[in-house]
């Protein structure tokens, strides 16, 4: 989903030429849009990923908990989403203290949230899936 933010969204930014996607701008927009039943999966995985979110890789052998970017929990948990894809893209994929079950988790609540997301916004909804084939 990551390049579909940066192919026509409208979700991307230049970073010092470089087009990155721009999570926190989404994350704001989309937490108008994203209605959250209590009780629902997307509540489920939405609450986890702010209660435990994701830690950083702050050296090969540390890992450090940071606070999540946004004032409301929808976007506090796509910058967890965000966190999960880096560790997993660019990280060390596990860290040894988690909880055995802990990344399976982690993937599978990200998973809830973005296409949770893409349910609520058209115009990413309809980039994504002119990329699907």
């Amino acid at each position: 989903m990551v390049g579909v933010f940066s192919q026509g969204a409208g979700y991307s930014r230049n970073d010092r030429s470089v087009v990155s996607p721009a999570w926190w701008r989404f994350s704001e927009e989309i937490a108008d849009n994203l209605h959250v039943e209590i009780g629902s999966e997307l509540d489920g995985a939405i609450t986890f990923l702010c209660n435990e979110p994701p830690q950083v890789q702050v050296s090969a052998r540390e890992w450090q908990p940071q606070g999540l970017h946004g004032e409301r929990e929808v976007e506090k948990a796509i910058d967890a989403a965000c966190r999960v894809r880096h560790n997993l893209f660019h990280g060390g994929k596990h860290t040894p203290h988690s909880p055995p079950e802990r990344d399976q988790r982690l993937v599978e609540s990200v998973q809830t949230v973005l296409l949770a997301c893409l349910e609520a916004c058209p115009r990413l909804q309809e980039v994504y899936v002119q990329n699907r084939f």
